[in-house]
């Protein structure tokens, strides 16, 4: 009975902890997707010297390349500010969790495009910006107009 009880405590100790590192990686995780899927659509921009596109079905929280079919984001993730009212860099706008444009076939996607020489197919100087957030906080994923990605995560004060 002491065995058990001593289970039953520890047990209810740690699955709070399990919990929240659990979201903290989905979290991680989707960001990596979309900073990879980004990388992705610019190489095969290159390999295949035509345009490419990163697709974000931002009501259906899922993403993918164009001519493949849209991925979900983990589970409990979505596209979204988090209610971050600071943004991560000067000029880059928060009013909506995807900042890429709409696409021209559906005002529901939105598409992060690259030519057939891997440069992003965007005005000069812009950086755009895909937010996530879920129960454990908000990153985003950045991408200038020259094409360099980074991911930053938002500690509840600023961006890191």
């Amino acid at each position: 009975m002491i065995i058990l009880a001593v289970i039953a405590i520890l047990s209810a100790i740690a699955i709070p902890f399990i919990n929240s590192w659990l979201q903290q990686y989905r979290l991680d995780i989707a960001a990596q997707q979309i900073a990879d899927g980004l990388q992705t659509a610019k190489m095969q921009a290159v390999s295949k010297t035509r345009r490419r596109e990163l697709l974000f079905d931002v009501e259906g929280n899922r993403v993918g390349l164009d001519g493949a079919g849209l991925l979900g984001l983990p589970s409990g993730v979505r596209f979204d500010t988090g209610g971050v009212d600071t943004p991560p860099e000067p000029g880059v706008s928060i009013s909506e969790p995807v900042t890429f444009p709409a696409t021209d076939s559906s005002s529901s996607l939105r598409a992060a495009g690259f030519t057939g020489r891997g440069l992003p197919d965007t005005t000069p100087g812009t950086t755009n910006a895909v937010y996530l957030t879920n129960t454990s906080g908000t990153r985003v994923v950045l991408m200038t107009s020259a094409g360099n990605i980074k991911t930053r995560e938002w500690t509840g004060e600023a961006w890191r």
